[in-house]
């Protein structure tokens, strides 16, 4: 009987995976749009449901933006704390949505993913949910203050991120210098 049973000594991101995860992460989104809203719209999860199912079986297609725009205009309708914390765990679903659409999109359907290119999804995806998180501090502190206190600490803020998407863009070039090739960059990071 050993030898029917399927080996699961790694984990192996294929295609099943990320098409589950094109229907998942937006369920969780809505999810959380309930907790946040303190009020449940079971429609919008059915409608949600239904719009990431296709975009899990043509991943490449534009129903992703419906999927976006559904549960944007459901947090926007039903949650009513503009500055809620709830709303970066609501960008983390749909960070993983798009990753994991992007990822199905560009990848063969009978594609297995390396740990390189998890890593580097994986590493890529959990920047945009930390500067989702900064964004969201940044909200929070500007939020009823003077215009131009504000203005000044989000003019701040935005440079610092800009630094940050520089460094990790720089790194990332570093880490994989195929990137660079017909880039006009392979001057400034040459290969090894």
């Amino acid at each position: 009987m050993s030898g029917v049973a399927p080996r699961f000594d790694r984990f192996a991101v294929t295609p099943l995976v990320l098409r589950g995860l094109v229907i998942v992460a937006p369920l969780a989104g809505v999810v959380v749009t309930w907790i946040a809203a303190g009020e449940a719209v079971p429609f919008v999860a059915l409608i949600v449901v239904l719009l990431s199912a296709q975009c899990a079986r043509r991943p490449d297609s534009h129903v992703g933006l419906a999927v976006v725009l559904v549960m944007g205009v459901n947090w926007v309708r039903t949650v009513h704390q503009p500055t809620s914390p709830w709303v970066v765990a609501v960008a983390a679903a749909l960070t993983v949505f798009h990753a994991s659409a992007a990822a199905a999109g560009v990848s063969p359907v009978a594609a297995s993913w390396t740990r390189a290119m998890v890593a580097r999804w994986v590493r890529r995806s959990t920047l945009v949910i930390a500067i989702s998180a900064v964004v969201w501090v940044l909200v929070a502190v500007v939020d009823g203050r003077r215009p131009l206190r504000a203005a000044v600490i989000v003019v701040a803020a935005l440079v610092v991120l800009a630094a940050a998407a520089l460094w990790v863009r720089t790194s990332t070039f570093a880490d994989d210098p195929e990137i660079l090739v017909g880039s006009g960059l392979e001057q400034r990071w040459p290969r090894p």
